[in-house]
């Protein structure tokens, strides 16, 4: 929810930024930053809750980052080009 609103606000907001290249880092950061840090902070407090110890910031990340990495990376790409210059002229 959190990088839906950042993206929406972002492109809303700065239409110059709606090539391929600024909306795919602009999707990269808020996919690795806004979901992955707090997934991560969370993932890191259920495995504390559940059982007992803390996990370390790398086993933390090869569980619940790495097996998503690619695949956030191929979405991104996709969402990131439009057909055409069909989001290029569109001002709300």
């Amino acid at each position: 929810m959190l990088a839906a609103l950042f993206l929406g606000y972002v492109t809303d907001r700065y239409p110059q930024i709606r090539t391929f290249n600024r909306t795919f880092g602009l999707m990269l950061f808020a996919s690795l930053v806004l979901v992955y840090i707090p997934g991560l902070v969370w993932l890191g407090f259920w495995l504390h809750m559940v059982k007992g110890s803390s996990a370390g910031v790398l086993s933390l990340i090869s569980m619940g980052a790495l097996p998503f990495v690619a695949g956030d990376i191929l979405k991104s790409g996709a969402a990131a080009s439009p057909p055409g210059d069909y989001s290029q002229n569109i001002f709300y």
